[in-house]
């Protein structure tokens, strides 16, 4: 997680206590710098900039919405930057880094703090910036650096003056200043310019700049040598960019157009070329300043940074340096990946050696792989850039279909449905069947067979695959209530509050359909199996869905009966079923005196004036059921009943320990088909062979019989 403190302040708000607090704090700083470094307060800004920067922010709030953290790469070593610290990473020991052969460098002063995240160092640069260490200074923090560049807002306002040597409006100055000496004329260093402010604020008054500023013997105080090569013109927003000097700019504000690493590692939305520092001659041995600055212009919103090489401050006159913008190949296994090169500093023609044996410039047609390349000069100088990686996409793949058969109610139809969806390779993805192209990857409206598609990758990488959409089932469902009835010879699906069991089993029960099945009840259960304890009746749904996506929905209702009585609820109503009186009378009797009328005759409950309610009783159901009235209930149900072809059969019984048996018997007493070994809640289905006529349906359970007629007739 990057450390970032963020600025929501709009240009023109004055900070005065902060800044008056700096320039106290670091009066004797300043006076390092006479004539150069001068105290500024925040700048008032006009209603044109405030809109600008209003306006731009938006649009880059939405370029960096779009943008998305990239697979990690597989580059050996990773961009990293370290603060400063007074004891771990001195400002002494980072400009050190920088020296190369013949220079010497002494009296570093700044106006920075010695431990401070505006400056310090960079490591694992050389596929991010061109640069593989070094100093890096910034007008925010070096830890805004890192990408991925997907921030909306990268900054930090230091509450630091700026220096108005180089630029009257600007705001966050960092400043480094140190004597060097060169033993030959040649003083030179290499350096890249990044910005946060890139692309949106390119011409506008928010132009960040920086400048490398020398004195010393022959060289007029204040000389920039940060020039775009070849003109008086310094680096800055507003000079390089896409369109300006676009030759020595690398464009990093999104994934679409950014080299997926430095993407994937640089926050900064623009970066330079790597630079040198234009020529300049210099007396050997003698001493000189430089003076590093970077500054925010016009307000402190938007970080930008400069990066300095580790070892480039030389007086070799061999200044050659070179970066490569990379595309990877397109689709896993293809050779069209490609390198090109920007150089640099060079002395005359330059010589190009790669390492798979090319000499152009820029190459081609390349596979996955790292790559290496050598420049040399007319004047012998070298510049190697190494560990250039080609990356291979992962391979695109099709994920498993998710497929609706088509005519669940079994009746023909073009109601058939797939989603297909793909992995690896680049998205987003199209996916094309029929000659129907979208991004969903959802089509509907098939018939039962097979089907063709295809899924294609931003780079127009494609895969083909097949789906089958299966012919759908007539689903059923019912429900099976254990146990049938909670108190023997009292009515069915009825809890009866105070007496006997309290909660009953619900279960799942189907015929046809495709397996694995599963279960959704209105209570959020998705067992096949349900424990109940209503305390009023209650109704509860059931949709059984199969593996095909075929639904059957069915329900049960559970009465709930209050019979508790007496003051304390202690007791339980019953109606004695007393023949002599004219109405029945109703007791409130003791608990363990219920079973005793119960076996007499009576009921759970008050009594009606008229007989038993058909909520409270067990009724025949003219041809569909079959019961018997004990506790142990044992249940056949067939649909449908008559038929002219398959009798569908549900077995169900409250004894789960005992295997059932089912015979089909004609009129005559023959028997037609057996079934043994049945289990509770087992469905079944029989009849296709039968010839028209009326046959008995008997069902065992250990000393439980029932009966049930069957009607076949013809077509």
């Amino acid at each position: 997680m990057k450390n970032i403190s963020t600025n929501t302040s709009l240009p023109g708000v004055t900070k005065n206590k902060k800044r008056m607090f700096f320039l106290v704090a670091n009066t004797f700083l300043l006076l390092l710098f006479p004539g150069i470094m001068l105290a500024q307060t925040a700048h008032p800004a006009t209603a044109q900039v405030l809109q600008l920067r209003q306006t731009n922010s938006f649009n880059k709030a939405l370029i960096k919405q779009n943008n998305k953290v990239l697979p990690p790469s597989t580059a050996a070593v990773p961009f990293s930057v370290q603060q400063a610290d007074s004891v771990s990473n001195p400002l002494l020991q980072i400009i050190q880094s920088l020296v190369g052969p013949g220079v010497t460098v002494s009296n570093i002063q700044t106006t920075l703090p010695q431990t401070s995240n505006i400056f310090g160092s960079f490591t694992g640069g050389t596929s991010v910036i061109g640069m593989e260490s070094g100093l890096i200074m910034t007008s925010g923090s070096v830890l805004n650096a890192i990408g991925p560049n997907i921030s909306t807002s990268t900054s930090q306002a230091n509450g630091l003056p700026g220096y108005l040597a180089i630029d009257t409006a600007g705001f966050d100055a960092a400043v480094i200043s140190f004597d060097v000496t060169s033993a030959t004329s040649s003083l030179s260093f290499k350096y890249v310019f990044a910005s946060e402010e890139y692309n949106e604020y390119v011409g506008s008054p928010f132009n960040d700049d920086f400048a490398f500023l020398i004195s010393g013997p022959g060289i007029a105080p204040g000389t920039n040598i940060a020039l775009i090569p070849g003109t008086n013109t310094k680096v800055d927003i507003n000079d390089v960019n896409l369109g300006l000097n676009s030759q020595y700019y690398i464009n990093n504000d999104s994934a679409a157009n950014a080299d997926p690493f430095r993407f994937q590692n640089l926050e900064y939305d623009g970066l330079t070329t790597v630079l040198n520092t234009a020529a300049i001659t210099v007396v050997p041995n003698a001493t000189y300043t430089i003076t590093l600055v970077i500054q925010d212009v016009s307000d402190e919103v938007y970080d930008s940074g400069v990066f300095l090489q580790g070892g480039s401050i030389t007086s070799d006159s061999c200044v050659l340096s070179t970066f490569a913008e990379k595309k990877d190949i397109t689709c896993t296994g293809a050779n069209n990946g490609s390198i090109e090169l920007t150089f640099n500093g060079a002395n005359g023609a330059v010589q190009f050696l790669w390492s798979n044996g090319a000499t152009t410039k820029d190459i081609g047609n390349l596979a996955a792989g790292t790559y290496t390349v050598t420049l040399t000069d007319s004047k012998g100088c070298t510049a190697i850039l190494s560990n250039l990686l080609i990356n291979d996409p992962s391979a695109l793949t099709l994920g498993t279909p998710i497929v609706t058969s088509a005519s669940c109610g079994g009746g023909g139809g073009n109601n058939g449905s797939a989603i297909v969806s793909a992995n690896g390779g680049t998205s987003p993805y199209q996916y094309t069947l029929n000659g129907t192209t979208n991004n969903s990857g959802i089509f509907t409206g098939f018939a039962a067979g097979t089907y063709n598609y295809s899924a294609t990758d931003i780079n127009g990488c494609i895969i083909t695959g097949s789906f089958i959409i299966p012919q759908g089932s007539n689903l059923t469902c019912s429900i099976g209530v254990i146990p049938y009835r909670t108190v023997a010879g009292q009515a069915r699906y009825t809890i009866f509050l105070g007496y006997g069991p309290q909660s009953v089993k619900l279960r799942a029960r189907f015929i046809n359909g495709t397996p694995p099945y599963t279960y959704n009840w209105d209570n959020g259960s998705t067992k096949q199996a349900i424990i109940v304890s209503p305390t009023s009746t209650t109704t509860y749904y059931l949709t059984v869905t199969d593996a095909n996506g075929c639904q059957s929905n069915c329900s049960i209702k559970i009465h709930v009966k209050d019979v508790r009585c007496g003051q304390n609820l202690n007791k339980i109503l019953i109606c004695h079923n007393a023949s002599t009186c004219p109405l029945p009378p109703t007791y409130c009797i003791k608990l363990d005196s219920v079973a005793t009328h119960l076996a007499h005759g009576d009921y759970l409950g008050r009594c009606k004036i008229s007989a038993k309610d058909e909520s409270e009783i067990s009724i025949a159901l003219p041809g569909e059921y079959g019961k018997s009235l004990d506790d142990n209930s044992l249940q056949i149900m067939v649909f449908p009943n008559p038929t002219s072809g398959n009798f569908n059969v549900q077995i169900g019984s409250d004894n789960e320990n005992e295997n059932i048996n089912l015979r089909i018997l004609d009129m005559s007493g023959r028997q037609i088909e057996v079934r043994n070994n049945l289990s509770p809640d087992q469905n079944l289905q029989l009849g296709s062979n039968y010839e028209p006529g009326i046959y008995m349906a008997e069902l065992t359970q250990g000393s439980k019989k029932i009966t049930l007629k069957l009607l076949k007739y013809g077509n």
